[in-house]
C-alpha cells in the first residue's frame, strides 16, 4: 500500500498530527520539524491538496512560520484576538489565502465552515486539538509516530497519543509502517 492510498479524498474534519515515540509534537526549535520526517512532510502536502481549508492556531502558526500555501486556504484561529505578528494575506495567482480569525466557540465556527467547505484539515497544536476532540468533532485523524525502534513501540505510542488527545470515539484504524515511521488513519 502506498502512503497516499491510505489517505484519500475525504469529506469532514480531518486532523493531521505528528509526534515522536515519546509523544513530543515538537523539539528544541519548538517546531514539528524536529519530530517530522520527509515522508511525513510529503503526507502533509498530500493532505493539504485534498482539503478545502486548513485550520491552525496562532501559537502553531507563529512557531512553524506559517505563510500562504500553494494548495489550500489557511485559517489561523486566535481566542484572545492577539495576532502575534500574523496578518491576513489575500490570495494571489499562485498562493491561496491566509487569514487570522478570532474564534470564541470552536464548535460553532467548525459547523459554519463545514457548511461551506467539504474537507477541512486541522493542523492544530495539542491544546486546540484536545478542545475539538472533547466535542467529538474530528471525523478522521492522521497521526504519524516517528523515531520508534520498531512497529510495536510506535503502536504503543499511537495508543497513548490517541488517549491523550481524546480520540477514543474513532475506533477504526488503518496503518502503514514505513521507514521507521508509523502512519495511522483513525476514523469513525
Amino acid at each position: 500500500m502506498q502512503l497516499t492510498e491510505l489517505f484519500a479524498k475525504f469529506a469532514g474534519l480531518r486532523l493531521s498530527m505528528v509526534a515522536d515515540a515519546g509523544l513530543q509534537t515538537f523539539g528544541d526549535s519548538k517546531t514539528s520539524g524536529d519530530v517530522s520526517t520527509a515522508l511525513d512532510r510529503e503526507l502533509l502536502i498530500h493532505l493539504r491538496k485534498l482539503a478545502d481549508l486548513a485550520i491552525t492556531d496562532t501559537a502553531t502558526a507563529v512557531a512553524e512560520g506559517y505563510k500562504r500555501s500553494k494548495h489550500v486556504d489557511i485559517e489561523v484561529w486566535t481566542k484572545s484576538g492577539q495576532k502575534r505578528g500574523l496578518s491576513d494575506m489575500p490570495a494571489t495567482s499562485e498562493l491561496r489565502e491566509l487569514k487570522v480569525v478570532q474564534v470564541e466557540d470552536e464548535a460553532a465556527r467548525l459547523n459554519e465552515l463545514l457548511a461551506l467547505r467539504k474537507a477541512i484539515l486541522l493542523e492544530t497544536g495539542l491544546t486546540l486539538t484536545k478542545i475539538i476532540a472533547a466535542q467529538q468533532l474530528i471525523d478522521e485523524a492522521c497521526i504519524t509516530i516517528t523515531g520508534a525502534l520498531d512497529e510495536a513501540e510506535a503502536v504503543a505510542a499511537l495508543l497513548e497519543m490517541q488517549a491523550e488527545i481524546g480520540l477514543h470515539y474513532l475506533p477504526k484504524h488503518s496503518q502503514l509502517w514505513l521507514d521507521q515511521t508509523l502512519f495511522t488513519r483513525l476514523e469513525r
